[in-house]
């Protein structure tokens, strides 16, 4: 199995379990503690650059210089422009896939929040 494929594995498991913890609590009315809220996101920040790091290694194409640290800071501007500047207008599969991620693990914890929800005190 190809590193970026791993990658994009451990992207939907974090945003999962993630949402399905944000569930949990929503659910029981308990609040999220703000150290794991920013660990998650910098969990899913560090798996963009690393998956743009990947796919950049596997078209031969060179990065400029720390050129990870803007795309960690600023992932949801600079992700898609390496999408497009890459596919071209493929990107936008590339960014349905990521919606579908996205989708799948909103749905997670959709069921299990109704799951949950009769058990809340």
């Amino acid at each position: 199995m190809s590193e970026k494929r791993v990658l994009v594995i451990l992207m939907w498991l974090l945003m999962a379990v993630w949402s399905s913890i944000l569930a949990c609590c929503y659910a029981s009315e308990v609040k999220v503690s703000g150290i794991a809220d920013v660990a998650s996101g910098t969990a899913f920040a560090i798996l963009i650059v690393s998956w743009v790091y990947a796919d950049a290694s596997l078209r031969q194409r060179r990065l400029c210089y720390d050129y990870d640290t803007f795309l960690f800071f600023a992932w949801p501007l600079l992700a898609p422009c390496y999408l497009f500047q890459t596919r071209g207008l493929r990107g936008f599969l590339t960014l349905l896939y990521f919606a579908i991620i996205w989708l799948t693990a909103g749905l997670c914890s959709g069921a299990v929040y109704w799951i949950l929800l009769p058990a809340a005190p």
